[in-house]
Order: structure tokens, then sequence, then C-alpha cells
């Protein structure tokens, strides 16, 4: 056992523990979770976001009480763990570590984050073997989070599902298309507590998916495409919107292509201001925002990578470019889209 085995292996200890003792005081439970938290803190991001947490619960009214109690207490607290663990150490953590390291030897910036979007309609699109590739590639660069979002009706979920189960160390968000799952899939997702889903909140099956995700104590959020006519709604509150939520902590705000810049960031700005004075028990997240804050604080030098169906990809400095093409750039293209 290597020491990144024994660090995790404490943090997991530790973590359960504490989640055992939240029925006898769930608000101590829930502020000895954060000191823990940032007393195992090994990078800058975990400190910056443990500290402000810290400083928010000391309001003993505080919503992050009711919707920190109510995910422990809906899902698997195993799966919790794996999941919350492979973000917080083996992401931002170790692998940040890692990434670093290798934008010093290589001189060129590397994502902590890769998505992927899937649509099986497109023709020659990728599959799950080169998913596959993708995430084995990305393990060696320090990259342990990978977004998936589907724009088809999860015809290959199960083979996904197969190379997310495989890879245990790593932690995976998968925005759901409008398609309900079947009920097949939805108990596939029982072998993957790495994985969080989410559910587009308008779509007309979320309430009945919702509940039968709760059934089953699965990780889900929901999640709003919002267009660039809609920003400005969101600048002004989107409190109406938890009427729909189903009561899932986690509520994604993801920007539709259509979106410039300037309303990406204004957008991201009110969901700051929200976690900074939540009225309600959820917590939003700007995606593509709140990613690249992420990467500037893990990383000296932010980077940026989107794979499209088409095999076309999105950097921070391109806005669609050919996986041939990107792949001349440097040895982590060549060798992250091997098997494109």
């Amino acid at each position: 056992m290597n020491s990144q085995d024994i660090t995790r292996a404490l943090i997991d200890t530790t973590v359960a523990r504490a989640m055992v003792e939240m029925d006898a005081d769930p608000k101590r439970s829930v502020r000895k979770l954060c000191d823990l938290g940032r007393q195992f803190s090994r990078g800058r991001f975990q400190n910056q976001i443990f500290a402000i947490f810290q400083d928010l619960l000391r309001n003993d009214e505080s919503p992050y009480y009711q919707a920190i109690d109510f995910l422990l207490r809906s899902n698997d607290p195993k799966a919790l763990r794996q999941f919350g663990i492979n973000i917080g150490y083996n992401s931002f953590t170790y692998g940040a570590q890692i990434l670093r390291q290798k934008q010093k030897e290589l001189s060129f910036a590397v994502p902590w984050v890769v998505k992927l979007r899937l649509d099986s309609r497109i023709p020659d699109t990728y599959d799950s073997s080169f998913f596959a590739s993708v995430v084995r590639t990305g393990l060696t660069y320090g990259i342990y989070s990978y977004q998936l979002r589907s724009m088809d009706h999860h015809e290959d979920m199960e083979s996904y599902l197969a190379v997310i189960q495989s890879h245990p160390e790593c932690a995976f968000l998968w925005f759901l298309s409008d398609t309900p799952l079947t009920e097949k899939q939805q108990k596939l997702l029982l072998s993957c507590p790495n994985l969080m889903v989410s559910l587009p909140i308008d779509a007309p099956s979320t309430a009945s998916m919702a509940k039968a995700l709760r059934r089953q104590k699965t990780l889900f959020g929901m999640h709003k495409v919002y267009q660039e006519a809609d920003a400005a709604a969101y600048l002004l509150s989107f409190d109406h919107l938890y009427s729909q939520m189903e009561q899932s902590v986690f509520f994604f705000l993801v920007a539709d292509d259509s979106c410039s810049k300037e309303s990406i960031r204004a957008v991201s700005d009110v969901v700051q201001q929200y976690r900074f004075t939540p009225i309600q028990p959820f917590f939003p997240i700007e995606v593509q925002e709140d990613s690249r804050k992420i990467e500037q604080i893990i990383t000296a030098n932010p980077a940026y990578l989107l794979l499209l169906p088409d095999h076309m990809a999105r950097t921070l400095d391109t806005p669609t470019v050919s996986f041939e093409e990107l792949s001349l750039r440097n040895i982590f293209y060549r060798e992250l889209l091997a098997d494109a």
C-alpha cells in the first residue's frame, strides 16, 4: 500500500465515523466534517472551499445544514464518501500534484477535467472504447475528473457505465438528456458509486426519475441548459426553480453554445453571490465558469478541453479544432486522442 492509499483510507475512515455521529448531533457533526475536510486539505482549492463553508456554517440557521442533512440521509454513505474523496483528494490534491508536475515538465497546460459530449446519431462518432482510452491516458497526467453530456437517447449507456465502473478512483458527472432512463439503466447506476447523474430540470420525466433514483439512493443533481436570452432571468433570481428540484442539493447551470463569455460570467457572479447568501437548501454551480475557476486555483496555467461527437474539440484558445489537428499540438493531445 502506497502513501496515497494510506491517506485515502485514513480520510475514508474518519469521514465514515463523522457521518455515523450525524444522528446524535447533526449540526455539530456537519461542522466537524467541515473542520476535518480543511484539516485533510493539501491543495489550495479545497482549503479555500472549506474555509468558506466554515464561515457560512457559523450561522445555525444556514440552509446548508438542511441541504447537507438531506444529502447524507438520501444517499448511500459509502457512495457519498467515494465520490467526495475522488473529487476532493484524488482530483484536487493527488491529481493536482501530478498535473502541476506535468505542466512543469512539458511546458503546456493540462486540464483538471475532460468533458465529452455523446451523440450516437452522429455518423462515425466515438464510442465507449475511446472514452476508456481517454480516461486511461488522462490518469497518467493526473486527471481524475470527467464530465459527460448526453445529446441522444442514452442508447450506449451500459457500455459507458462499464468504463466508469472500471475506474473507481475517478469522479464522473453525467448530464442526461430529456429521454428518461429505462428501469435497467437506473439499476445499473448502483454499480457506479463514483458517478453523479444530473437530470434536466424541465424534462417531463424528471419528477418520476428523481423519485426512482431517491428510492435506490443514487446520487443525482438537476441541471438547466440556459440560452443567451435566458441569462438575464438568472441575474434576477433562480430561487423559483427550487420547487422543481425534487429536493436535489446540486443545481447545475449549463451554458448553451450560444452564450457569450460575458453572459456566462454574469450568471456565474449571481451563482457565487447566492452561495454566500443562500435562501433555499441547494448549492448552485455554473459549470463552465466554476470549472475555470477551479483550474486557475489548481494550476498556474488554465486549460479547457471539450471533446465533441463529430471528432472536433474546443480548447481555451480555439473555438473548434479537429482531433487530427489538435493531436499535432503536443504529446498530451496526441496520446489522449490516439484511439479516436
